[in-house]
């Protein structure tokens, strides 16, 4: 493994405690969620969230190579249920932005079937160049999900569900 500058290579035992304090800081944060949810459950649940909405959501942290958001961060997710679910329900399905891009060799054509870019140039809003990873749908509580960034094209959201399509097909 090539470090970076700065970098330091943690033991697997290191390793393990640093995971385990990341999920415990977690765990709590939840409760804070989870309290949040009970105490309002009815705004929280009528939110206008909408599909095909970039917003920032709270992922926390979760095991093997799921996509994470470190304690006090948001992870931006695009939404990907419809807006009858959006609207009467408590969950919701998105899937997670990356900031890392890849490319098939010597193209501009996301590396990964599953994966579908947007762009700051077309998309202001986002911070950067993004990865939508269709591969890594979930449903979350809306009570996870903070600011919302914008949304996207019709076309842009047709071609990230033939990605969706492809994962569950």
């Amino acid at each position: 493994m090539i470090l970076k500058k700065g970098m330091v290579k943690l033991s697997e035992n290191q390793l393990v405690i640093t995971k385990h304090q990341k999920l415990e800081e977690w765990n709590i944060r939840k409760k804070e969620l989870a309290k949040n949810w009970i105490e309002n459950k009815q705004s929280l649940r009528g939110r206008g969230i909408v599909q095909g909405g970039i917003y920032l959501c709270e992922l926390g942290e979760n095991l093997g190579s799921e996509q994470n958001s470190n304690i006090g961060e948001d992870r931006p997710v695009i939404v990907l249920s419809n807006n009858t679910i959006n609207s009467t329900g408590e969950n919701i399905i998105v899937a997670p932005l990356s900031k890392t891009l890849k490319f098939r060799k010597g193209t501009n054509i996301p590396k990964y079937r599953s994966h579908y870019f947007l762009f700051t140039k077309k998309y202001s809003f986002l911070t950067y160049d993004s990865a939508i990873k269709a591969e890594e749908m979930k449903a979350v509580s809306k009570v996870r999900l903070n600011k919302k960034l914008g949304e996207i094209s019709k076309e842009d959201f047709k071609r990230i569900i033939t990605r969706v399509n492809g994962t569950i097909s």
